[in-house]
This record gives C-alpha cells, sequence and structure tokens, in this order.
C-alpha cells in the first residue's frame, strides 16, 4: 500500500463545499459544446461533511457451498476523499415464490435469491463497520498514522433508491446518526454515485 497517498488523502478529508452555481453552470456549458445533440447536465461529486461515503450493492454469479448457481450480492462502502473500500458478501435466503412460478421448462438453472432484502444488507453493513474498525487498528500500527490516527467512521452515506437502502437499513442508520442521502435516477443525480459504481465494475472480496 503507498501510505503517504493515503496519509495525503486522509488528511485532506474535511469538508467539501459544493460548487458554486456559476462554476455549475460553466460546466454545463462546456458539456453542451462537447455533445451539442445531448441534453447534459453535470452533477458533480464531493464530500459535504468529513466521513462521507457511497455505498452501493455488486452482483456477482457465484457456485455456492451446495454447487448451485446463484447471483451473489456484495454491499461495496467507499469513502468519497480516499477511495478506501470496503465489501462484503450479503446474506440470502432462496426466494421459493419466485421459484415455483418459474416456468417448469425454463433453461435458466440460477437459485433464485432474496438478496436486497433490507435486514440483510444492514447485517451485511455492519460487518463492515467492524471491519473498519480492525482495519483502522492495523494501520494505526505503522508509524506513519501515529500523529494522525485513522479512524473509520460513516457519518454520512449516499446511496440510490434501492428497496435494500430502506425500511430497517434507513431506521438503523438514523438512530446511529449516520445520514442518508437518496440520489434518485429519476432526477439524474444517480450519477453522483459514479465513485461506488465505478468501483464495483472490478471489486473484489
Amino acid at each position: 500500500m503507498d501510505f503517504q497517498k493515503f496519509t495525503d488523502l486522509y488528511s485532506s478529508t474535511l469538508g467539501e463545499q459544493p460548487p458554486s452555481a456559476e462554476r455549475l453552470k460553466a460546466l454545463n456549458d462546456d458539456l453542451s459544446l462537447k455533445r451539442p445533440d445531448k441534453d447534459i447536465h453535470y452533477f458533480p461529486i464531493y464530500a459535504d461533511q468529513p466521513n462521507s461515503w457511497q455505498g452501493d450493492l455488486m452482483f456477482e454469479p457465484w457456485l455456492n457451498s451446495s454447487g448451485q448457481k446463484i447471483l451473489q450480492a456484495i454491499l461495496c462502502v467507499i469513502n468519497i476523499n480516499t477511495r478506501y473500500a470496503f465489501a462484503a458478501t450479503v446474506d440470502y435466503v432462496k426466494n421459493v415464490k419466485a421459484m415455483e412460478e418459474r416456468e417448469w421448462n425454463s433453461k435458466n438453472t440460477r437459485v433464485l435469491l432474496n438478496n436486497k432484502d433490507a435486514s440483510l444488507v444492514l447485517r451485511t453493513f455492519k460487518r463492515i463497520q467492524e471491519n473498519m474498525t480492525y482495519e483502522a487498528s492495523v494501520l494505526n500500527n505503522s508509524a506513519q498514522f501515529s500523529k494522525t490516527p485513522v479512524q473509520f467512521r460513516v457519518d454520512r452515506l449516499y446511496v440510490d433508491e434501492g428497496s435494500e437502502f430502506m425500511g430497517v437499513f434507513r431506521q438503523d442508520c438514523d438512530a446511529n446518526n449516520i445520514h442518508v442521502v437518496v440520489f434518485k435516477a429519476s432526477t439524474g443525480t444517480k450519477r453522483r454515485l459514479g465513485v461506488v459504481e465505478r468501483s464495483t465494475e472490478r471489486c473484489v472480496v
């Protein structure tokens, strides 16, 4: 690991200020000139307070311990400033109803799952928070962090409007002072989740 690069990034994780209206207009005008055939708007990615993260699910075809084909959900949480990422697999249960409703002659042999359940995703998020504590303790054993100890903490979490981040997930975050910000695809602001969405393309558990 490049400790110096991470140290510099970690030290700069003070909240960023949103770009001014003038800056946004200039960026949008520049985009319009490059793509005159598209109605493109610029949606900046910034951390408007320290300890800001983006979270999303990725799905990976997998053979489980029983040799069954499944689509394994993986929760990825990444810090906006440092790009330090954590990932963990989401527990799942078989979707018996969907399996029964699937056509008997379907060539799809994949076992259908309920892996976007908010309670299951919350359980994984709790594990990731435990991993953050452990990872910080490992990093803080390095002399480079003796003056500025690392502390991974989620104060703000940016997510999409998926059901896995609603219900009990949202309630638990509220109870633990984690401010959840939902970016909706319908308003175009889901593009601001680009940090985590790019990372899930190459995320490895």
